[in-house]
């Protein structure tokens, strides 16, 4: 084979071999350092006839780091894809698989680590057609420091028959792991409820094999921040309660809205689910009457001490004065309903 042969075979396949970075058919180069990388990986080689392809954002990561998961805790950022620039993309829609409690200096946060692949489900517009991926990919990668990462995958896949891809499997195992529902599992919520002290607790029984490792991941007070829960299992592992303490929201608000909880038991045992906490009876107990009138005199004295009321303390003496010569028992009678209506307006004054 003469030197021109060799160098027109080798000249063709730089014409026809993808730039740096770019895809090959299922999967996207990986992008990233010796800390941290991602990449965009499907599991077939084609689109084929269907309208779904499922497809993963796969972290691979150092011995010792990890990522975060959807709600990253007290700490971290979440992974976010923009597919701006995608063709024939009509949704695409990532699945969580269930995270890993990590406790650092009073911190929980919930994370991947070593490895991750949240597996995407992606609708075409036009099935049957070839697809162009194009995700912007941001997340942070940590260890005894974080580091944000960006990541820029593009991924094509020809129209044709939908041959299983080599990552196949890999997406396969992700998606087992993300949690279902609560029948799923084998588990029954028994109740939800939150104290007066914002302490949260979860009673759960298992209908299927006997809980070992259960863990619980609460998700939906804003601004509000969950300790690590209390255990208390069950002796045949039957039966658990989670507690769980609020800060920075109050058990009114924990009340009044649907929360996401996340029911992990090992690594392929999990289940998500919805529910209100129900108040607890006395968490917001109407202030006695001994009370109220406690506050009303205060406030009464306060208001008597301040300047601008001074003027009107004149029109109370010529009141008291108008009353000289009454009958006492009157004049008992007359601050006695006056007190009551005050009382009165207070009792049927919207609470706050």
């Amino acid at each position: 084979m003469t030197a021109n042969v060799i160098a027109a075979i080798f000249g063709g396949m730089a014409l026809v071999a993808p730039p740096l970075g770019a895809a090959r058919a299922a999967a996207t180069a990986w992008v990233g350092d010796e800390h941290a990388a991602a990449r965009l990986v499907t599991a077939v080689e084609a689109t084929g006839s269907g309208r779904r392809i499922d497809a993963g954002l796969e972290i691979r990561m150092a011995p010792g780091w990890h990522t975060y998961w959807r709600t990253p805790g007290d700490a971290g950022i979440p992974p976010e894809i923009d597919w701006t620039g995608s063709t024939n993309l009509a949704r695409a829609e990532i699945a969580w698989p269930a995270p890993t409690r990590l406790s650092e200096h009073g911190l929980e946060s919930y994370v991947y680590p070593d490895h991750a692949l949240a597996p995407i489900t992606i609708e075409l517009a036009r099935p049957g057609e070839s697809l162009s991926l194009r995700a912007s990919v941001d997340y942070a990668a940590c260890a005894e420091v974080c580091i944000p990462y960006h990541a820029d995958l593009s991924l094509a896949l020809p129209a044709g028959v939908a041959t299983p891809g080599v990552e196949a499997p890999l997406i396969g195992t992700a998606r087992a792991r993300v949690p279902g529902g609560l029948d799923q599992a084998g588990m029954a919520l028994v109740a939800a409820t939150v104290a007066p002290a914002r302490e949260g607790d979860a009673r759960l029984r298992s209908t299927g094999a006997p809980l070992r490792q259960p863990d619980l991941f609460i998700e939906g007070p804003d601004h509000g921040t969950i300790a690590r829960p209390e255990i208390t299992l069950g002796e045949t592992g039957r039966s658990v309660e989670l507690r769980v303490q609020v800060t920075g929201v109050s058990a009114a608000v924990l009340a009044a809205e649907p929360l996401i909880f996340t029911l992990t038991d090992g690594l392929n045992r999990a289940a998500e689910f919805t529910a209100t906490p129900v108040l607890q009876a006395g968490s917001v107990a109407a202030p006695s009457n001994l009370a109220i009138l406690g506050i009303a005199l205060l406030g009464g004295l306060i208001l008597n001490l301040m300047p601008c009321v001074l003027p009107v303390l004149s029109l109370k003496l010529l009141a008291v004065a108008r009353l000289s010569g009454v009958d006492r028992r009157l004049l008992r009678l007359s601050l006695v309903i006056t007190a009551g209506g005050v009382l009165a307006h207070l009792r049927r004054s919207p609470r706050r």
